[in-house]
């Protein structure tokens, strides 16, 4: 390593041997670094960094036990070296561990225990991974083979404090030549930026000064006579003079009021007194600005106005202006373009050559279209645009969001964007998944044939995963891990309870609802969710150990019950299946439904079908959440045709909608398949009480007199003869919810048995 040092030309070394042909840790540095030695084993090398702007602060170059049997004593030690020192904290090194399932890419994935032990370690430490830019794996075994693996196992953690001083750092994953790990680049400090040319952008901070009213009055007037497009523009560059002189620090400015007001607290006379007050009046103001500031850069536009959050806001900015930058792109030669200049040259061609209209003649096609708008619909489609319908565009937009400079929303563009862009499928992002059924050359030539990549089938698509295989719980465990990552991510944010209530309401629970109406997660999944939110709700202080005075189950409830209002999700998972079948149910003519119906229940109705053999997992799924429609339905009566009397909810009685004979099974054998079609036309005509039996061969009259029916059932059969006597026109039978035959409003789906209505 001395020989390394001298190489390299650095100043200082320290050199840990290696065991075999395994671990080894070494640490260079210069001179112009002040560092100094904590302490060291075979595993870490603890060394504190003295940065005269930023600070002391604590590096840790840590290297993982590789054996799974040693997991443990490495989490362990994570733990150790967190309370070794309160210095800002920074570790990096190779782990030997994953976080989730997304840092591996192989054919088996890796245990669910290891990356719950190894983020839990990381949670007590209160570290915050970096985002790795560059290629996502650092490791790679058997390259060149089929049976390929790579994973993430080098990686960078850091403490909240360490990021509040670093905002700008990042982590960069480099290309080597040998090894079989890839070394990264941790960039402390940021890199040097260009010099952009400054463009007039509205602060919303100025929103706070008394003037802004006149400005804006001064630049209108200034383009008096101007079409609209040109006074807007002498009012941009009005505010943009006035704004140049109102562009302040806001730190120093409320620091510099704190320390007026700390001067003249104590002083009695008048003038000390006025003094203090504007000094607080200042101060409140500067705050309120600085929210503003940062509020408007974060774009958490989800978040009320309400407490002052400009730490978190600050955080949520520095975090989107890393993701947000453009550094390099390729151009259509596979050239690796940097600099501002050249990258917008980039940009401009491709966008150039996407929305270039295509060749060819027009004529032919159009002459043999028979056109469908009149000349009244083309009137009216080509009216010039209402100030009201300007107006109603303007004010649905989210205030800290940004038009497009043609005026079109982003929703215009997502809704039709390939057909206006005319843009092709790429095949280069494109992927085809093939059954064992076909030999391994097959599905080569079938994939080089169409162009595109053959994958596994592991991953996902449309945000599902590809194939569900039998362990259910692995196959969703990216929720829990994306989940984790999201809490991981807010650790360096100060939340307080309402913010994290906010947070918890509307980003953790939105996570998995898109697959909770698709699919039943399993229960311990759902279980293993619930407790690390609760965890993330009562967790606090740097190992995140606190006492969890609810469980989640209470705090499930509604706030009016002692509750916090979260959501219980098994209840959720339910309902929302369940929603999907009550969409089958009645939307019988959709693709998706005939494709069930015509799968699992061909000659059967949606209540009366089976779960079939071998069905999927979508099948699985919805067939068990049937029974949350069923105690929430009730058949509202129209000819009585596709209304069985013994199997289906149709009695108009609040206590029981179905009928509950008191009799043997045998001896009421004959009315469990009868349609209620007979006994709505006994009940309908008291003249001629023969036409059921000569349909069916029951007796309506027998029934109407309770045959063996308690009289709970009566009065509930009396209920549906005096409605269908005051029906004049027969009407298809419906199944609606019970609450929507009553009147009620409901805006949540779900059943009896998961507390949720429709």
């Amino acid at each position: 390593m001395e020989r390394i040092r001298i190489m390299l030309q650095y100043d200082s070394c320290l050199a840990i041997d290696v065991e075999g042909r395994s671990g080894g840790l070494a640490i260079m540095w210069k001179d112009s670094v002040k560092c100094r030695v904590m302490n060291y084993s075979r595993n870490f090398i603890n060394i504190i960094v003295e940065d005269e702007d930023k600070g002391e602060w604590r590096l840790t170059c840590y290297y993982g036990y590789p054996e799974r049997n040693r997991r443990k004593l490495a989490w362990d030690l994570l733990r150790e070296l967190r309370d070794m020192s309160t210095l800002p904290w920074c570790v990096i090194g190779d782990f030997n561990d994953l976080l989730s399932q997304e840092d591996k890419k192989g054919l088996l994935p890796h245990p669910n225990w290891l990356c719950s032990g190894f983020r839990n370690a990381v949670n007590d430490c209160d570290l915050t991974d970096i985002h790795l830019e560059g290629y996502p794996y650092t490791w790679i075994k058997s390259r060149g083979t089929g049976h390929v693996i790579e994973e993430r196992l080098d990686r960078a953690l850091v403490s909240s404090e360490w990021l509040y001083k670093f905002p700008d750092a990042k982590l960069i994953n480099l290309v080597s030549s040998h090894s079989d790990h890839s070394p990264i680049l941790l960039q402390c400090t940021p890199m040097i930026r260009q010099h952009y040319k400054y463009e007039f952008k509205f602060e919303n901070s100025w929103l706070k000064e008394e003037d802004i009213g006149e400005v804006v009055d001064e630049g209108w007037r200034k383009g008096a006579g101007l079409d609209i497009v040109h006074r807007l523009t002498q009012c941009a560059n009005q505010l943009q003079r006035w704004g140049r002189r109102k562009r302040k620090r806001f730190k120093e400015e409320i620091m510099m009021h704190e320390a007026e007001m700390a001067r003249s607290r104590d002083q009695r006379d008048a003038t000390e007194i006025a003094r203090f007050q504007e000094a607080q009046k200042q101060h409140a103001k500067f705050l309120v600005q600085e929210e503003a500031f940062w509020r408007q850069r974060a774009k958490m536009n989800w978040l009320k106005d309400g407490d002052l959050n400009t730490k978190f806001f600050h955080m949520s900015a520095t975090t989107r202006a890393k993701v947000k930058k453009i550094e390099k792109l390729k151009n259509d030669e596979n050239e690796v373009i940097t600099g501002q200049q050249n990258l917008c040259e980039v940009a401009r061609r491709y966008f150039q050559e996407l929305f270039k209209p295509k060749g060819g003649a027009q004529e032919p096609v159009l002459s043999l279209i028979t056109p469908r708008v009149s000349e009244e619909d083309n009137e009216r489609l080509s009216a010039p645009i209402s100030k009201e319908e300007l107006r109603l565009a303007l004010f649905q937009m989210h205030p800290d969001k940004s038009p497009g400079p043609d005026g079109f929303n982003p929703t215009f563009f997502q809704k039709i964007y390939e057909e206006a862009s005319g843009q092709e499928i790429n095949l280069s992002k494109s992927e085809v998944f093939f059954s064992r059924n076909l030999s391994r050359a097959a599905q080569e030539d079938l994939s080089n044939i169409m162009g595109v990549k053959h994958v596994l089938g592991t991953g996902t698509y449309l945000g599902l995963p590809s194939i569900v295989g039998r362990i259910k719980k692995e196959t969703f465990a990216y929720i829990k891990d994306r989940i984790w990552k999201r809490i991981n991510s807010w650790r360096s944010r100060p939340l307080s309870r309402a913010g994290k209530e906010v947070m918890i309401k509307s980003v953790l629970q939105a996570i998995p609802a898109y697959v909770m109406s698709i699919y039943l997660l399993p229960e311990s999944l759902i279980d293993e969710i619930e407790r690390m939110i609760n965890s993330f709700w009562w967790g606090g202080g740097n190992n995140n150990k606190s006492i969890r005075w609810l469980t989640w189950e209470n705090m499930a409830h509604p706030k009016e019950e002692g509750g916090l209002g979260f959501r219980d999700f098994q209840s959720f998972n339910m309902a929302m299946v369940a929603k999907q079948w009550w969409n089958l149910m009645n939307k019988p003519f959709t693709l998706v439904a005939k494709i069930f119906k015509a799968r699992y229940f061909p000659h059967s109705s949606f209540i009366d079908s089976k779960l079939g053999n071998n069905p999927s997992f979508v099948w699985r799924s919805i067939w068990k959440s049937r029974q949350v429609l069923l105690d929430g339905c009730r058949w509202q009566i129209g000819d009585g045709s596709n209304i069985r009397v013994m199997h289906e909810p149709w009695l108009r009685v609040d206590q029981e909608r179905w009928i509950m004979a008191p009799q043997k099974q045998e001896v009421f054998s004959h009315l469990f398949h009868i349609s209620f079609k007979p006994i709505a036309f006994a009940l309908t005509d008291e003249q001629n009480e023969s036409k059921v039996a000569n349909e069916d061969g029951m007796d309506g009259k027998a029934l109407s007199m309770g045959f063996g029916i308690g009289m709970v059932e009566i009065a509930g059969v009396l209920d549906v003869k005096m409605v269908l006597m005051n029906s004049e026109v027969q009407k298809e039978d419906k199944l609606p919810w019970l609450d929507v035959i009553k009147g009620e409003n409901m805006v949540v789906f779900g059943g009896a048995d998961t507390g949720l209505k429709p």
